[in-house]
Order: C-alpha cells, then structure tokens, then sequence
C-alpha cells in the first residue's frame, strides 16, 4: 500500500476527467439530444397522418350523415353565418 499522499493524489486523478472522457460525454449529449429531436419529429409524423387516415375514414360517414339530414329536413343543413349575425340575441341559440 502507499502512503496517504499517494492514494489521495491517485484519487484527485481519476476525478479529473481525460479528453476522452469528455469526448464520450459530449458524444453521448448529441446522441440523446439528436433522440429526443427525432422523437418530436416522429410523433409529429404519427399525428399527421393518422388525422389524414382519421379524415379518410369518417369523412363518407359525416358526407352520409349530412345527406340524410338534407333528405329528412325542409331546410339546410348548415346555418350561414351571416343570417346567424343578423338575429336578435334570443334566437341566436341555435347559432
């Protein structure tokens, strides 16, 4: 065993880091930072095209839905908003 002097200064120079421990560090910093953007980008994919499949899918269901209630109702089946703007306060319920 060595003398006190010693193990401390052999502790003071594994607690000093080396080029490449900081190398490794900064290496590993990119790599998680270059993850986590391309997590953001992944799932930024995910929502856009399962809105487009979400639109494919339940747009004949809304495009049906709005003919049948052409077909049962006398009168439009969206209100315009320009005749929603000219009722009086009482009868904009419906707006």
């Amino acid at each position: 065993m060595g003398s006190y002097e010693e193990i401390v200064a052999l502790r003071r120079e594994l607690k000093r880091p080396t080029v490449l421990h900081n190398n490794h560090i900064q290496v590993r910093m990119l790599l998680w930072r270059t993850a986590i953007r391309m997590s953001y980008v992944f799932k930024r994919f995910i929502d856009i095209v399962f809105s487009i499949v979400a639109i494919v899918v339940f747009s004949p269901v809304f495009l049906i839905t709005g003919l049948l209630v052409k077909i049962t109702s006398p009168g439009p089946n969206s209100i315009n908003s320009a005749v929603c703007m000219s009722m009086p306060k009482h009868a904009k319920r419906n707006c």
